[in-house]
């Protein structure tokens, strides 16, 4: 399993100093449990105006690069081509997660939601132009409805957009797509829907060739907005089931850390890679 990984991930704008070293604290504290070494991490370089170009406006790119402050247009670009590279390693390995990443209310000429660039859309188009995957199921699990991902790739009848939310941000009607609001669920009711949609999914849809999974640690029922009321460990029997359920049918799985802002994110974005190693460990 490979990790991607850049220290300036960290986001000094962030509300608390906790929150400001969040990637960092994810990574210290997984090496330090053993659940990833120093040679599985892969330091993202810049992603290129051409590769957010297949998804943003021309327009738009530079609008951010002018009018953003340097530090957050970096670690955009950074967590980009970071997205990129999971998909390419999970395709390659297996499993692969990027420890930031997962802008998925970013729409073709806008962000929203302190989302600069749609990072999941980029790296599904390149890894679609380049032939590494056809069909691909995005499966995203952060607390707020993955609009933006589900906006840019609505046309492609071969991406199908999963989004299993507590808060809604309208609905854009695409080729393939499954919306569910569970505003208040907690872990029994969300477990179960989670199951029976990738079910149906398959069964409806298909066996995709790639899965790309936005692992939000913000369904978590402390979190400030608190739309959704997941444990804890509800939220790493989500990781477990999504891990297994692509694994188990031998689909390659790429992770994105997505959002959470509560105290205890770090251990549930840790979780996430707990359940991961998990499952690239078994045979």
């Amino acid at each position: 399993m490979k990790v991607i990984y850049h220290e300036a991930y960290n986001d000094p704008s962030a509300g608390t100093p906790g929150l400001q070293r969040k990637a960092g604290l994810i990574y210290q504290q997984a090496l330090e449990e053993g659940l990833i070494r120093p040679d599985d991490v892969i330091e993202p370089g810049r992603a290129s105006e051409e590769d957010l170009a297949l998804v943003h406006t021309s327009a738009y790119i530079r609008e951010v690069m002018r009018t953003k402050p340097q530090e957050l247009v970096e670690r955009a670009l950074l967590e980009a081509q970071g997205s990129i590279l999971t998909v390419r390693l999970g395709m390659e390995g297996g499993i692969a997660m990027n420890l930031g990443g997962g802008h998925h209310s970013a729409w073709s000429d806008q962000g929203r939601d302190c989302c600069l660039f749609n990072d999941p859309a980029v790296a599904i188009r390149i890894a679609k132009q380049e032939g590494r995957a056809r069909r691909v199921l995005v499966v995203d699990g952060s607390a707020r409805h993955g609009s933006g991902t589900e906006s840019l790739l609505k046309d492609d009848p071969e991406v199908f957009t999963y989004s299993i939310h507590g808060a809604s941000s309208g609905h854009y009607p695409s080729t393939a797509s499954l919306n569910r609001n569970l505003s208040g669920a907690e872990d029994l009711t969300y477990m179960k829907t989670l199951a029976f949609d990738l079910d149906a999914i398959l069964r409806e849809w298909g066996i995709p060739d790639l899965v790309c999974f936005i692992a939000g640690a913000d369904p978590y029922r402390k979190e400030p907005e608190g739309v959704l009321k997941l444990s804890v460990g509800g939220l790493e029997s989500r990781d477990r089931l999504v891990a297994h359920w692509s694994r188990g049918r031998g689909i390659p799985l790429a992770v994105f850390a997505g959002s959470g802002l509560s105290d205890r994110a770090v251990t549930i974005h840790v979780n996430t890679l707990r359940a991961l190693k998990e499952v690239d460990s078994l045979p």
